[in-house]
């Protein structure tokens, strides 16, 4: 397993990103020094050779893009489960163009989170997974041509009412037969959404595209109350290889955060393979 960290392509308060102030060169130093091999990127809107020119900026490093974050998406109120035909087949023709941008910049996958969409008013369950399905079976073809995984995540319930859990996720995509999609889990909304961190993992045993280990409280790695024993040892007994990754909110700074997070998750998965 290799370690990834969160890391933003411009200057932004938003969310759990760990290095945010947009001084992406510095960053880049600061992360390797550390001994994080590659990323999740948060970008803005950015031309072709903007994309190529950040992607020269880790290549020089040796850094790796694991998960491409096209955030401003949903700043644009893109749904792939939108209820409107019309709407919805602009956004998919908007998240193929994502893909199409992360192609450029070498990453490995999409994420898909908020921009998936919701169980809005005069809705329900069965419906908008329908449509969501939908909208995958043309992304999720897209993708895998590309050599792209969509990173599905399963957000908390006080976030997204739709897709929670992981186990609910696998479900999803399984009786689905998407392709091209897989899971990106994130251990704080699985503190509040599965029911046992190792069941949730082994059903994800073939699906996971990376995973976000913040602590329970979305601080710096093995801070909070979660098992990490569990955690890993789940992820060592299926052989998982990708990325254990740090989303978080950088306390008490992001170096310290970057710092304390390597160093536990090193530390733990060392004991842990004996």
């Amino acid at each position: 397993m290799r370690l990834g960290i969160a890391i933003s392509t411009y200057e932004t308060q938003f969310g759990p990103i760990v290095f945010r102030d947009g001084n992406l060169k510095q960053n880049i130093k600061d992360m390797k020094s550390l001994g994080y091999q590659g990323v999740d990127l948060f970008i803005n809107k950015k031309t072709d050779g903007e994309i190529a020119e950040i992607k020269r900026m880790f290549d020089d490093e040796c850094i790796e893009i694991n998960t491409y974050l096209a955030i401003f998406l949903a700043e644009m109120g893109v749904k792939l489960s939108e209820i409107d035909n019309n709407k919805r087949k602009r956004d998919v023709k908007l998240f193929m163009e994502q893909i199409d941008k992360a192609k450029i910049i070498g990453a490995n996958s999409i994420a898909l989170g908020f921009i998936r969409g919701g169980i809005g008013e005069n809705d329900n369950y069965s419906d908008c997974a329908k449509r969501l399905a939908e909208s995958l079976y043309v992304v999720g073809e897209y993708a895998y041509k590309n050599e792209i995984v969509i990173g599905l995540e399963p957000i908390n319930r006080y976030e997204l009412n739709f897709l929670n859990s992981v186990e609910e996720t696998v479900d999803f995509i399984n009786k689905q037969n998407l392709k091209g999609v897989g899971v990106l889990a994130d251990t704080f909304h699985m503190n509040i959404e599965d029911t046992n961190f190792r069941e949730s993992i082994l059903s994800a045993k073939d699906l996971i595209s990376n995973i976000h280990a913040p602590s329970s409280h979305r601080q710096a790695t093995g801070t909070g109350h979660l098992d990490y024993d569990e955690i890993f040892k789940s992820l060592l007994d299926i052989n998982y290889n990708g990325y254990i990754t740090l989303e978080a909110f950088a306390q008490p700074d992001a170096i310290t955060c970057a710092k304390m997070s390597a160093e536990f998750i090193n530390s733990k998965l060392d004991s842990l393979k004996g």
